[in-house]
């Protein structure tokens, strides 16, 4: 059992210290793992016979070692199947993601185009490109032909009602 100020001293290491030895044992125990999986993969391809010979026997016979190998040996086989079987099947098709927000809309004839915001002329695509995305893809499907005067026209209604402010960039 630990004295009560070691105790005291795990406690009040910082986390990151903390942390950082955790991520070494896990590292550890990882390489530690792949480096046995290593060598009982390497031992069951060196002896097929007595690999073959250890499938034979009655499972209450085998040792601790000879079991594990035997293990490995048939986790490998199977994963080989499975690989088969995928390259041998067709690929599924894939499901059409659906877009994580609407892209920006830029008409042909608007880049380069002046509207008036708030009685100034301004650049629309600029103006376009600084609108809220979900009001954009609302005046979008409810206008489709509106020239570009009047998508900022209700672009800046829309946004007055949602925000309580006028659009400004």
């Amino acid at each position: 059992m630990k004295p009560e100020w070691e105790n005291d001293m795990e406690r009040l290491k910082p986390e990151h210290e903390k942390d950082l030895k955790n991520a070494r044992e896990k590292r550890y125990r990882d390489t530690h793992r792949e480096q046995e999986n290593e060598r009982w993969r390497r031992w069951a391809e060196a002896n097929p016979e007595r690999l073959k010979e250890l499938r034979e026997k009655k499972k209450s016979e085998l040792t601790d070692e000879e079991k594990a190998a035997l293990r490995e040996k048939d986790r490998l086989r199977k994963r080989e199947e499975r690989a088969r079987k995928r390259a041998l099947q067709p690929p599924k098709p894939r499901k059409a993601k659906k877009a994580a927000h609407t892209p920006a809309y830029y008409p042909q004839e608007a880049l380069g185009s002046v509207v008036l915001l708030h009685g100034q002329e301004v650049d629309f695509a600029s103006a376009w490109a600084h609108t809220d995305a979900d009001l954009r893809e609302r005046i979008l499907t409810q206008q489709p032909s509106a020239t570009d005067q009047e998508l900022l026209d209700t672009y800046c209604l829309l946004h007055m009602e949602r925000y309580g402010e006028p659009f400004d960039f």
